[in-house]
């Protein structure tokens, strides 16, 4: 038994290091799917904050009567990260730069703080639609605010519905890959 786990050369010690090799294997396919359905999840908490934020939005500049970029500061104290970030910083850019293009200032806040969130394509397009509508708003403009509250709503729907189809599709395929290596390797 004792020359089975030693890792001198002997007989046994290549069957222990192909033991450890396959339970390493099987392990990083099981966490390749969790991290994949983490990034789900990810997704469902920004678009969620997204939603939120342009209701705050919409209440700060329909009934409070704030301007633009207060209004994005406070949204931003409401919202988790990355969307607080996103939110206040782009009401911070905007009152540091009086008369900047607001679509310009929240796409580059986009850039920098979103880039590397676990969104789609089409969720970005939301945000930057978002940002161009904002900056075309006539004063109580609540009614696009909106219909960007109603688009968010319907995209993180979708995403919650993925989530539910997906997420344990990942995590299986990622453990029965892991142990398809280990028996091909075997």
């Amino acid at each position: 038994m004792s020359e089975i786990f030693s890792m001198t050369g002997e007989p046994g010690s290549m069957d222990v290091l192909r033991i450890l090799g396959a339970v390493l294997v099987a392990v990083s396919g099981m966490l390749l799917g969790m991290a994949f359905q983490n990034e789900m999840r990810q997704r469902m908490w920004i678009l969620q904050d997204l939603q939120r934020g342009i209701l705050r939005l919409r209440q700060e500049i329909e009934y409070l009567k704030v301007p633009l970029e207060e209004a994005a500061l406070h949204t931003g104290e409401s919202l988790q990260e990355p969307m607080a970030s996103f939110f206040t910083e782009t009401g911070k850019k905007l009152g540091k730069l009086p008369g900047a293009s607001f679509a310009a200032v929240w796409q580059e806040m986009e850039e920098q703080y979103l880039e590397d969130a676990p969104l789609k394509q089409e969720d970005c397009e939301l945000i930057r639609q978002l940002g161009t509508a904002l900056e075309q708003m006539e004063p109580g403009g609540g009614r696009v605010l909106l219909l960007f509250e109603q688009r968010a709503e319907a995209a993180l729907e979708q995403a919650c519905r993925e989530y539910r189809e997906k997420a344990q599709l990942y995590r299986r395929l990622g453990m029965m890959g892991g142990i398809f290596l280990v028996i091909l390797f075997l």
